[in-house]
């Protein structure tokens, strides 16, 4: 083996090793500086969804708190069939039969 051929396997090597350890640094960095502020935005961005949902339940049923006596009565008369075809989306009706 000549001592040019031991440089280069030695210096290929050595190239190797310090791209692995730059990768490894850089990915350091990376879960350092970048994954805590995208997991607090993500974790805000749930909240605010979450938020934003249970917002429009309140209002679902509220709406439906007020509007039962006159909407219910309707979906009431019509029959099984009927009422699960051309009247499922007023399903909720349901929880206000004891109420009429």
């Amino acid at each position: 083996m000549s001592i040019v051929k031991a440089i280069d396997q030695t210096l290929t090597a050595g190239v190797f090793l310090a791209c692995l350890g730059g990768a490894a640094y850089l990915a350091s960095v990376a879960a350092v500086n970048v994954v805590p502020p995208v997991w607090e935005s993500w974790s805000r961005n749930w909240a605010r969804l979450e938020a934003n949902e249970a917002r429009g339940e309140r209002i679902r049923l509220a709406s439906q708190e007020d509007v039962f006596r006159e909407v219910c009565p309707i979906y009431l008369k019509q029959g099984l069939v009927a009422r699960y075809t051309s009247f499922s989306d007023m399903r909720w009706c349901e929880d206000y039969r004891e109420r009429m």
